[in-house]
């Protein structure tokens, strides 16, 4: 299976095996989804910390302090998501 991303000028492009994913079906994403699923935990055993920050800041609901951080300035964010 070969994972492929391109990007810069007019050349962006996601796919997998030469199918580019817009114009995946949805059953071929669940095979492909399912196939790298299977592969992930041989490949780093971090790969599930990555995957619950993306599906959090990519679904979730943001939130940020009103106030920074009176010792370090920091601005605390907060992203939920209940599934």
């Amino acid at each position: 299976m070969k994972i492929e991303l391109v990007t810069g000028c007019i050349n962006d492009y996601l796919g997998v095996d030469n199918i580019s994913e817009v114009n995946m079906t949805d059953e071929q994403r669940n095979v492909y989804f399912s196939k790298i699923i299977e592969v992930l935990p041989n490949l780093d055993e971090s790969w599930f910390n990555y995957f619950l920050k993306w599906v959090c800041e990519t679904f979730g609901e943001f939130n940020c302090s009103e106030k920074p951080c009176e010792q370090c300035g920091d601005y605390t964010i907060t992203y939920t998501l209940n599934i």
